[in-house]
C-alpha cells in the first residue's frame, strides 16, 4: 500500500505536522471510494518526541471499531511521511453545523448526543480516556448520523480507578478536576458531554470569556444558565453532567454509563436499535455538497498541486536513512478491516492478528427498551459511514511527554475554542483565578443564531 493507490481531489484541512487531504482509491474491491487522508510527517512526531502518542492514536484508531467512531481503513508510511487513511464524511463538523444554522432542536441534539454517549462508553470500556470532546471533533456523515473522531490527545490504560494529571484539552470543554490540577479521569469527558449537550441546544456555551484565567473561573464557581430552550429534563442531564465534584457527576457512580442512558432525557432512545444502526436519524442538517460533481473537481484542480506536494515523499528514497529512525514506526502499517457491522458490537479485538475473534461472542448489553417517539428522519443504511491546537501562553509546566499527544491534523479555524497542551509549545500549567496571563489568542465562542434545526 502506498500514495500511489490513491488520487488526490484536494485538500481539506491544514495542521502544524501536515495536511488532511481528499483521495479516491484507485483499485480493488473499493475502487472509486472518497477517503480523508491524514499526513504526519515523521520529522515533525519525532522533533517532537510524539513517536508514542502518534502510535497510540493510530491503535486506537484501529482497534475502537464502532459505528459511531471514525473508522481506519489503512495506514502506511514512507521516508517521510505517515498516512492514516480513514473513512470520509461529508457533513462537516457540529461547530460548522452550528455556524450555518444556529442550535439543534431538542430532539436532534438528543439523537447526536445519544450516539456521542455510545462511542465515549465504548472507549472507556477499552480503557482509553478521550480528553478532547468538543464540536470540532464530531462529524456528520452523509446520511446524519455522527461520528468521533481526532484521538491526539486520549490517553490508554485507563480503567475506572486510574488517575492522569497532564494539562491538556480545550480551554471551554475543561472539567474542574482538571483545572485545578487534581488527578482525573473519565469523569472529565462526561463532563465535556455537558458542555457539548448545552452548546448543542443554546448555541453557545455555558462558560465564556477570551481570557483563560476568567474563564476557568467561572467554570469553578458559576452554575449554567439555562433559557427556555432547555425542557426540565434538558436541564438536569446537563446540571447532572456538569457537577463540580467527579464523584457525584452523573456517568461516574456504580452504574457508570448506566446512569446517564437511563436519565429522562434519553427515554425517547432504544439503546438496543441505536447501537446497531437500526433508528430513524433525522435529516441531515444541511445540503451536503457532492464531492464528486463537476463542479466541486472544477474548484479541487487549483488545490492539487499543493496536495500532491504534501503527499508524496520528500526523498525519492524508498527507506529511511536511518534504521533507529524506522523502527520507531515498525508496526504502523495497516490493512483495514470491512466496514462496521452490527455482529461486531459483540466481539472482542485481537490485537496479535489485528482482527476480531469469531469465537467470543458475548451476551447482549442489557439496554432500555424505551420506545422510540414518532421521527422525522429517514431509516439509517447499514453500509453507511477530522482541531488545529494553539497553546495558551501561560506559565509552563513540567509535563510528562508521553502523556502529550500529537497536534490535531484538521484544519484551524479562527473562532474554534482555544486549546491546551499542544505539543508546539509547552503545556500551561493550571492557573489560579485572577492570574495573569496573555490573551493575544481568544477564546471565541460560537455566537447564537436564531433558526433551529
Amino acid at each position: 500500500m502506498s500514495v500511489n493507490d490513491f488520487e488526490l481531489v484536494t485538500v481539506i484541512g491544514r495542521g502544524a505536522c501536515g495536511k488532511v487531504l481528499l483521495v479516491l482509491k484507485k483499485d480493488g474491491a473499493d475502487a472509486g471510494h472518497l477517503y480523508a487522508m491524514k499526513v504526519l510527517k515523521k520529522e515533525w512526531v519525532m522533533n517532537k518526541d510524539l513517536v508514542t502518542q502518534t502510535m497510540a492514536e493510530r491503535r486506537i484508531l484501529q482497534e475502537a471499531n464502532h459505528p459511531y467512531i471514525v473508522q481506519l481503513k489503512y495506514a502506511f508510511q514512507n521516508q517521510d511521511k505517515l498516512y492514516m487513511v480513514m473513512e470520509y464524511y461529508s457533513g462537516g463538523s457540529l461547530r460548522q453545523v452550528l455556524r450555518r444554522r444556529g442550535r439543534f432542536s431538542i430532539k436532534r441534539a438528543r439523537f447526536y448526543l445519544a450516539e456521542i454517549l455510545l462511542a465515549i462508553a465504548h472507549l472507556h470500556s477499552s480503557n482509553i480516556l478521550y480528553r478532547d470532546l468538543k464540536l470540532e471533533n464530531i462529524v456528520i456523515t452523509a446520511d446524519g448520523n455522527v461520528a468521533c473522531t481526532d484521538f491526539g490527545l486520549s490517553k490508554e490504560e485507563m480503567d475506572d480507578n486510574e488517575r492522569t494529571s497532564s494539562f491538556v484539552g480545550t480551554c471551554e470543554y475543561l472539567a474542574p478536576e482538571l483545572i485545578m490540577k487534581e488527578g482525573y479521569g473519565k469523569a472529565v469527558d462526561w463532563w465535556a458531554l455537558g458542555i457539548l449537550a448545552y452548546e448543542m441546544i443554546q448555541g453557545d456555551s455555558p462558560f465564556r470569556h477570551n481570557v483563560p484565567t476568567i474563564l476557568f473561573d467561572k467554570i469553578l464557581k458559576e452554575e449554567p444558565e439555562f433559557s427556555d430552550r432547555f425542557t426540565p429534563e434538558a436541564q438536569d442531564l446537563i446540571s447532572s453532567l456538569l457537577t463540580k465534584d467527579p464523584e457525584n457527576r452523573l456517568g461516574c457512580g456504580p452504574e457508570g454509563v448506566e446512569e446517564i442512558k437511563q436519565h429522562p432525557f434519553f427515554a425517547e432512545i432504544d439503546w438496543d436499535k441505536l447501537l446497531r444502526r437500526e433508528m430513524e436519524v433525522p435529516r441531515p442538517p444541511h445540503r451536503m455538497e457532492d464531492v464528486t460533481d463537476e463542479s466541486h473537481l472544477s474548484r479541487a484542480i487549483a488545490k492539487m498541486r499543493e496536495a500532491r506536494e504534501e503527499i508524496m515523499p520528500d526523498s525519492p528514497v524508498s527507506l529511511p536513512s536511518s534504521p533507529s529512525e524506522q523502527k520507531h514506526f515498525d508496526r504502523f502499517s495497516y490493512q483495514g478491516l470491512g466496514d462496521w457491522k452490527p455482529e461486531m458490537a459483540d466481539m472482542e479485538f485481537d490485537e496479535e492478528t489485528g482482527d476480531f475473534k469469531q469465537d467470543t461472542i458475548h451476551e447482549d448489553e442489557e439496554f432500555l427498551e424505551e420506545e422510540s417517539g414518532d421521527g422525522d428522519g429517514v431509516p439509517l443504511s447499514p453500509g453507511s459511514k477530522k482541531s488545529s491546537m494553539t497553546s495558551s501562553k501561560a506559565s509552563p509546566s513540567k509535563a510528562n511527554s508521553s502523556d502529550t499527544p500529537p497536534a490535531s491534523s484538521s484544519a484551524a479555524s479562527p473562532r474554534s475554542p482555544q486549546s491546551v497542551g499542544s505539543p508546539s509549545s509547552p503545556p500551561p500549567a493550571p492557573m489560579s483565578p485572577g492570574s495573569p496571563v496573555d490573551s493575544s489568542e481568544p477564546t471565541t465562542p460560537v455566537e447564537p443564531q436564531s433558526q433551529i434545526i
